[in-house]
C-alpha cells in the first residue's frame, strides 16, 4: 500500500489532538512558482488525533502519513462528487423546466449545502480518512 507523506512541525498539543504546521517540500523551494502558489501562501495547520500526545513536543519535526486510497477518497468527496451533483442538478432542472435561471440557482445552492453536510459529517470522515503521525 502506497502512502502520501508530508513533513511538518508540531504546533500545539491538547488532550487527544496534535496540531501540525505543514512545512515546504524541497521541491517547493526550487519551484519557479513558489511565490504565487496558493498551496504555500497560507500557513497550513492540520489537527491529528493521537492516542499518545505525550510522545510529542512542540517544535518537534513529524511526518503526516495518509494512505493513497484514503487520499483518493478525500479528493473524490471534496472535488469530484460536488461537481457531479452540481451538473446533475443543472441538467436535471433544465430537462424538466427549461428555466435556465432556476437551474443555475439550484445548482449553485447545492454547493454550500453539500459542503455543509460534509462539515456535519466531519467526525465520521475523520475516522474513515485517518491521518497518522510518524
Amino acid at each position: 500500500m502506497t502512502e502520501i507523506i508530508h513533513n511538518g512541525v508540531v504546533n500545539s498539543i491538547s488532550a487527544n489532538n496534535i496540531t501540525v504546521t505543514i512545512t515546504r517540500n524541497e521541491a517547493c523551494n526550487n519551484c519557479a512558482l513558489k511565490d504565487s502558489c496558493a498551496k504555500l501562501s497560507a500557513e497550513q495547520l492540520i489537527t491529528v488525533e493521537s492516542s499518545c500526545p505525550q510522545n510529542y513536543k512542540i517544535g518537534q519535526p513529524v511526518e503526516l502519513v495518509i494512505a493513497e486510497q484514503q487520499a483518493s477518497v478525500a479528493a473524490f468527496l471534496g472535488y469530484i462528487l460536488p461537481l457531479i451533483i452540481t451538473l446533475t442538478i443543472l441538467f436535471g432542472v433544465l430537462s424538466i423546466s427549461s428555466n435556465e435561471t432556476l437551474a443555475a440557482v439550484l445548482s449553485l445552492v447545492s454547493i454550500p449545502l453539500y459542503y455543509g453536510l460534509l462539515c456535519l459529517w466531519k467526525s465520521r470522515l475523520r475516522k474513515i480518512l485517518k491521518i497518522n503521525l510518524r
